[in-house]
């Protein structure tokens, strides 16, 4: 029961910790808005891009990756049926001595989480937060393709479509890219019209390292992305999990050697190329492993779910370990994060 209890707690602390969760975007919302066709299927999407800054005259070097991650569930005809956006801005800096300056235990909060706290509105020409805008643009997305979602901004990215731009104003060329991208990797899961949709987060900076006379120093952010289907009881539908590393090294004067930009594709996108097959000792890459992950959770709510793995994140159920057997610690952690945002 302890294995249970630590990841609630940890999805109560996020929100404690988090301001989206009390003033951010509205609870998940609820794929009913259009009538679907066929079978619903649940995708994920992320678009990852990376700034690196050495130490200069002063001022602290940085390695900052962005990613811009979306959750939808489509019918079998592409048309959006539910969607859900988010940013997390991340950075960790480091100074002329080539020390981690950042405390990479802190919190980092995404654009969601931070809500009112952003400060977008008063900036805004329409008196909008970011989150206000980006649940928006999920709004305009609801019953449309992807092609037609795309027709509502220009090639910049600048939203133009009269209906869009009432509430969203802001650049949506990452969005539309991750939109893209997760209802193009969208499967059948297991969602139904009626369930709610939630999409989760979950940083972690602490492969963080100071720079060493003998070794390069590297900030590294790590994030894993959960998206998951309920039903009003509280049960997972579907989900689809995914991660991404990115890191930049640098010297001990703070000088950038890797600026951590050639290659940030997630471990779902990178499928075969992770290369985790030949050490597994179930003959799986990364990616079977999360999906199989994410058929476990299929009509559990999160504390049977949580239940599966013990208090390091190795499963111990059975039924999960015979398609699953990496870590599954960060898994549990965003899928109650996922869980924790309907309350």
């Amino acid at each position: 029961m302890k294995k249970v209890f630590s990841f609630a707690l940890a999805a109560a602390v996020a929100c404690a910790l988090f301001a989206g969760c009390t003033t951010g975007g509205p609870a998940p919302s609820k794929n009913n808005n259009v009538e679907a066709e066929g079978a619903l299927k649940t995708g994920l999407g992320v678009v990852t891009s990376t700034k690196a800054t050495a130490e200069a005259d002063g001022a602290e070097g940085s390695f900052a990756p962005t990613f811009t991650a979306a959750a939808v569930v489509v019918d079998e005809n592409g048309t959006i049926v539910d969607c859900k956006l988010d940013v997390l801005q991340a950075s960790v800096a480091f100074g002329a001595d080539g020390q981690i300056t950042t405390d990479t235990a802190a919190a980092m909060p995404t654009k969601q989480e931070r809500g009112d706290d952003y400060g977008m509105k008063g900036a805004s020409g329409i008196g909008k937060e970011w989150y206000e805008q980006a649940d928006a643009f999920c709004s305009y997305a609801v019953g449309k393709t992807v092609d037609q979602l795309a027709a509502g901004a220009d090639e910049t990215g600048a939203p133009t479509d009269a209906d869009l731009t009432a509430g969203c104003t802001i650049g949506v060329s990452d969005f539309i890219k991750a939109v893209a991208a997760a209802a193009e990797n969208a499967t059948v899961r297991g969602a139904q019209e009626g369930d709610t949709l939630a999409l989760a987060l979950l940083p972690d900076a602490s492969g963080s390292a100071s720079a060493t006379a003998d070794a390069a120093g590297t900030a590294s952010v790590d994030v894993t992305f959960v998206a998951a289907t309920q039903n009003a009881e509280g049960a997972f539908t579907s989900m689809f999990v995914d991660m991404t590393q990115t890191a930049a090294t640098f010297d001990a004067t703070g000088a950038i050697t890797d600026d951590g930009s050639a290659d940030v594709r997630s471990k779902y996108e990178k499928k075969e190329d992770y290369h985790m097959k030949g050490a597994s000792a179930i003959g799986k890459e990364w990616y079977e492993q999360a999906d199989a992950f994410c058929s476990y959770a299929v009509g559990k709510t999160m504390d049977q779910l949580a239940a599966g793995a013990d208090e390091t994140g190795k499963g111990t159920d059975a039924d999960l370990t015979a398609g699953c057997t990496i870590n599954v610690s960060n898994l549990m952690q965003a899928a109650a994060k996922a869980a924790g945002a309907e309350a």
